[in-house]
């Protein structure tokens, strides 16, 4: 019987010991591309904390025309893209050094009536320095450029 105890003891540890491992959160990744991603992966998620701790203190990000920074910034996030359902899908994204460009889809609840054939591309450009977007910009690309 006390076999039994000690093999079951040793099995609820081992559970244990996997569980923890398991719940360690990994360290965030600093590198530019991985940094762009958290930043559209906790929008499409609805976390406007998350996306705005993607961005450093004075860090900008101009949407739409108009330029978003400081406690503006983080309200664009939850008043605008995430109460709008915005989804943010990466195309195609490439590093040089610090920048950032590719192409991404933007969809939301403000841009489906913007565009009744659909919503086309956005061009999307960010400079990332120690793990955070100092400034991001995105725009639809136009047809003809």
């Amino acid at each position: 019987m006390k076999k039994h105890y000690s093999v079951l003891a040793l099995l609820i540890a081992g559970l244990l010991l996997t569980i923890l491992i398991g719940c360690t959160p990994s360290p965030q990744a600093t590198d530019p591309i991985s940094v762009t991603k958290a930043f559209f992966t906790a929008i499409n998620q609805g976390r406007g904390e998350a996306a705005a701790s993607c961005f450093a203190k004075d860090g900008e990000l101009t949407a739409y025309g108009q330029k978003y920074s400081g406690q503006k910034l983080r309200e664009f996030f939850t008043k605008s893209l995430i109460s709008l359902g915005t989804r943010i899908e990466t195309q195609e994204l490439s590093v040089d050094g610090v920048k950032i460009d590719g192409t991404i889809r933007v969809t939301n609840l403000w841009l489906k009536p913007q565009f009744p054939k659909g919503i086309p591309p956005f061009s999307v450009e960010a400079i990332v320095q120690d793990g955070k977007i100092k400034s991001m910009w995105w725009e639809v690309i136009r047809k003809g450029r």
